[in-house]
């Protein structure tokens, strides 16, 4: 459904890893439907390294309902509701 709605919109992107996706824009969307904040936070900081050698400016974590923010040195991590994302993609 990510992908499918970035085509949508026009937005063009690369495959990252088996589920995630880099727009021009430098950020990474990455389907999490029912991860948490705090799984997430961890599991950012793991990948750290990684995001911040493919220079990833924002990661979005695309999930069913959690709404959560918190950025690491100068990358921005948002988690949005699908249906909230989309609507942020119309508007571009």
């Amino acid at each position: 459904m990510v992908a499918l709605s970035l085509l949508k919109h026009n937005v063009a992107f690369k495959s990252f890893g088996l589920n995630a996706y880099i727009t021009y824009r430098e950020q990474l969307i990455l389907p999490a439907p029912f991860e948490t904040e705090e799984n997430f936070w961890k599991k950012a900081h793991n990948r750290f390294t990684l995001y911040k050698k493919q220079k990833i400016k924002k990661v979005y974590i695309i999930t069913v309902a959690s709404n959560f923010e918190f950025s690491i040195e100068n990358i921005e991590f948002e988690a949005l509701p699908f249906y909230e994302w989309v609507v942020i993609n119309d508007e571009n």
